[in-house]
């Protein structure tokens, strides 16, 4: 564990939050919205040309996204809430709902794609690379 993580721990042993403690159910809560929040970052990610909900949901299914295999709706309900944010837009075709990055969710995918070429080892980086030539 890394040097710093192990002290804010040791702090929070000592201090105010020495006393609190957690639910399952509280526990549980916080998952699903990491959870929801991955399924937005993939869903994101996948609207580099329009798409459908419904060709979003069976694609985050391949990839298998929790999220979306737990609550199917949760992809309706992520893509009203990218549209309020200005991330995406959505315009209709031939009784057909479609999806299409806005430059701002373009940014936001971007930053989010930087953040784990970071994350990624040398080892793991490599080999993509390698199979992708």
């Amino acid at each position: 564990m890394d040097e710093r993580l192990k002290g804010l721990k040791k702090a929070m042993q000592t201090t105010t939050f020495k006393d609190l403690s957690f639910t399952e159910q509280h526990k549980q809560a916080v998952q699903q919205q990491v959870s929801t929040e991955l399924a937005l970052t993939e869903l994101l990610a996948l609207l580099t040309t329009p798409k459908t909900g419904i060709a979003l949901t069976e694609t985050l299914h391949q990839k298998g996204v929790t999220a979306i295999q737990l609550n199917e709706g949760l992809v309706y309900t992520l893509l009203h809430e990218a549209e309020l944010k200005g991330y995406l837009e959505g315009y209709w075709s031939a009784c057909e709902k479609y999806y299409q990055l806005t430059k701002k969710g373009l940014k936001v995918v971007q930053k989010q794609q930087a953040k784990q070429v970071k994350r990624v080892p040398w080892a793991a980086r490599l080999q993509e690379m390698a199979i992708h030539e």
